[in-house]
């Protein structure tokens, strides 16, 4: 099996590094470290690329973190709770903006599908793909929460 095309976990460190001193900027930087237990995340938001370039784009958080983000993109209050649609448009539109400067280093063209956020994990699979393998991975602190950035791409088998 083979994985065609990954991007560079230097790429995504700086991609993420970017969108989130962009959308997130008041508050604390992120900081890497090794990967969470799955079972930390409680939010995932991704979106898909098809064309030149076939792969998922995944990030997941803390209940903690996802809520933070929305407050934090929304210009909500830390008193103020975030509701079902502000973490859908705020983790939407994240992995959008990520999953957009992902893209744009890829081979193309390509599109990226509408976001899917989901309380809990969202299914990895690509439509017409039976197989998807996870090329790249950047797990973060951000508050002293976890977040994670996982690139999935469409693979292929050398015997076939």
């Amino acid at each position: 099996m083979t994985i065609t095309h990954e991007p560079a976990l230097a790429d995504l460190e700086s991609i993420v590094n970017d969108c989130w001193s962009t959308f997130l900027s008041n508050v604390e930087p992120l900081e890497p470290v090794a990967p969470s237990d799955r079972s930390a995340y409680a939010w995932s938001a991704a979106i898909t690329v098809s064309g030149g370039w076939q792969a998922l784009v995944l990030m997941q958080f803390s209940d903690t973190a996802a809520k933070a983000v929305a407050q934090q993109m929304l210009g909500m209050g830390a008193d103020e709770e975030p509701v079902l649609e502000d973490l859908n448009d705020a983790l939407g539109e994240l992995v959008n903006v990520i999953g957009g400067n992902v893209k744009s280093l890829m081979p193309g063209p390509s599109q990226l599908s509408l976001p899917l956020v989901a309380q809990g994990t969202v299914s990895t699979s690509l439509p017409g793909r039976t197989e998807l393998v996870e090329a790249t991975s950047l797990d973060v602190r951000w508050l002293d929460e976890p977040v994670r950035l996982s690139i999935s791409v469409a693979s292929s088998d050398a015997s076939v």
